[in-house]
């Protein structure tokens, strides 16, 4: 979303989701990938309280807009879904009631959205990874085993070393210590052991 309006805002206001973090009595516990998120585009984040919508605005009411007019009929979602959101789901749904006059404020949804655009921060210029990592150490035939059954195969030449393993929901991303990318595999989901190689 941030690409695609080319703004951060100031600061964003979450519902409890566990993809965040969670909330311990009055204290938010943040994910690594949220807390990495936040420092890279720099914003603030407030987060809400449990059984309190009256915090959430008119966000549920936009969220089931959105739905009804976007996914009905149901659309079909291509791989990868970044495209998908890229190409189709973003702006589809931006392009929705922005002549329409707000029903108080006398302006169109667009106009009110420019000046909320005016209002943010510039973006950072490099992307964010939306990966979660770990620390990983590869056995003596250069293979590692993630999720404890989904064995990834990158070979002898960098058997017994330590990498980073980066996951996204479509690929598992393997880079040296310093960063550099080593080897990247499909994503392997399943309760059932598998064994990947290049």
């Amino acid at each position: 979303i941030f690409r695609f309006i080319g703004h951060v805002p100031e600061r964003i206001v979450f519902d409890n989701a566990t993809g965040i973090g969670r909330r311990v009595f009055n204290v938010m516990n943040e994910t690594e990938l949220f807390t990495r998120f936040r420092m890279h585009y720099g914003c603030r984040c407030s987060f809400t309280n449990p059984r309190a919508g009256h915090e959430k605005g008119n966000v549920e009411n936009s969220i089931g807009t959105v739905r009804r007019n976007v996914f009905v009929p149901p659309m079909v979602a291509y791989r990868p879904f970044s495209l998908f959101n890229e190409r189709e789901l973003l702006p589809e749904s931006s392009s929705r009631n922005g002549s329409e006059e707000h029903y108080s404020k006398g302006k169109t949804v667009d106009e009110l959205f420019s000046q909320d655009i005016s209002a943010m921060d510039a973006m950072n210029p490099r992307d964010f990874r939306i990966e979660r990592m770990e620390m990983v150490h590869l056995n003596n035939t250069g293979s590692v085993k993630l999720e404890s059954r989904h064995e990834y195969v990158l070979g002898p030449g960098v058997s017994d070393s330590r990498m980073i393993a980066g996951r996204t929901a479509e690929a598992v991303n393997f880079y040296s210590l310093d960063g550099k990318l080593v080897k990247s595999f499909d994503r392997v989901f399943g309760d059932g052991p598998t064994v990947n190689y290049d």
